[in-house]
């Protein structure tokens, strides 16, 4: 009776355990970030706290994802929230203030300065602010490589 009620007792532990494993893992998925400055208006405003998913080696981007990157600027590294606008082997052209993705007109993204023409690396990806006219960005920066994606999926923290 005294080992039956012992191996009950491991077996409930045994399960609590892999169940607070299993939590454990996907809370250490998520990562929370500041926004920090007006790019990605209205979108995202300046202080907005956001939980986003950590990028993982296998995971596939999509166009219009919301994606945290890391930038060098001067021999420091920023954290930059930008959306995916044109993905690897994607022709992308800026041309009389829109941009085209492979010869088609990307819709609802508003005026964008700049003119470009290129054919994004394997190994990269073109990004942009949602605020096109205050956004420091693949337009000026050039592609962004792939594995500096740090985040992606934004979720809004709810006010406390």
């Amino acid at each position: 009776m005294k080992l039956k009620k012992i191996l009950w007792n491991l077996l409930v532990l045994l399960i609590i355990g892999y169940v607070g494993i299993l939590a454990y893992q996907n809370i250490s998925q998520y990562q929370r970030f500041k926004v920090n400055g007006q790019s990605m208006n209205p979108t995202l405003k300046d202080g907005q706290k956001l939980i986003m998913k950590k990028f993982q080696k296998n995971d596939k981007l999509h166009h219009g994802d919301v994606v945290i990157i890391k930038v060098t600027l001067k021999d420091k590294e920023y954290d930059f929230i930008k959306r995916v606008i044109a993905l690897p082997g994607e022709h992308l052209e800026i041309k009389n203030h829109k941009v085209y993705i492979n010869g088609k007109y990307l819709e609802d993204e508003g005026s964008t300065m700049g003119e470009e023409d290129c054919v994004i690396p394997d190994d990269s990806i073109y990004v942009m602010g949602d605020n096109r006219d205050h956004s420091l960005d693949s337009r000026k920066l050039g592609t962004m490589k792939i594995s500096k994606v740090v985040a992606r999926k934004v979720i809004p923290e709810k006010k406390l």
